[in-house]
């Protein structure tokens, strides 16, 4: 994969974070309903003059705009990652996306993976901040040992086939193209 050089970077773009090394990391690949891809995560840009910013739903705070370079510390925590960045090949209202998303700013990670209003996962948080549309849902599948304990742990029933977001899903849709990738390659492209 090419790589790209950050100040081509618009708002709107998406940043696909590849798999780290955690258990939740692992779980969350393979829980991918198309992808030959595995990531795990997934932020949208917003360019600032030549300031980086990526909004996400993370586990640490919830639904945050971070700089390029925190963004980059916090997801390198859990190891080496590889992060490609993709566009949409349509036209967007990104301005009204960010809008949605900058008004849900604080609210907290979405454990549950259940759509609710009061809280976001990351490829959620991207899929719902655009008109319906332009990122499909897919049915959710949530199999193996991992998660019929997380589910247990929250007292839940796990969300099998109910609809919802994949990192690897959405940046992996007809309507998307990939710009390139920041640094070294983990993962086969």
């Amino acid at each position: 994969m090419k790589k790209i050089n950050l100040e081509k970077l618009l708002t709107g773009d998406l940043v696909a974070v590849g798999n780290g090394t955690s258990d939740f990391s692992t779980a969350i690949v393979a829980s991918n309903n198309i992808s030959t891809r595995s990531y795990d995560h997934v932020g949208l840009v917003e360019k600032q003059g030549d300031a980086i910013f990526i909004w996400n739903a993370n586990p640490k705070w919830g639904v945050v705009g971070e700089s390029w370079q925190d963004f980059l510390s916090r997801e390198e925590e859990s190891g080496e990652r590889a992060f490609h960045f993709y566009r949409l090949k349509e036209h967007a209202d990104f301005g009204m996306a960010l809008k949605r998303i900058h008004s849900w700013e604080g609210l907290p990670y979405n454990y549950s993976f259940i759509r609710t209003d009061g809280a976001f996962y990351c490829s959620d948080l991207i899929g719902r901040a655009f008109p319906e549309g332009i990122f499909k849902s897919r049915p959710m599948k949530f199999g193996g040992d991992f998660w019929t304990v997380y589910y247990d742990d929250l007292d839940l029933p796990i969300p099998d086939g109910e609809p919802g977001f994949h990192p690897a899903d959405m940046v992996q849709q007809e309507n998307m193209r990939c710009l390139g990738a920041y640094k070294g390659e983990r993962n086969k492209t």
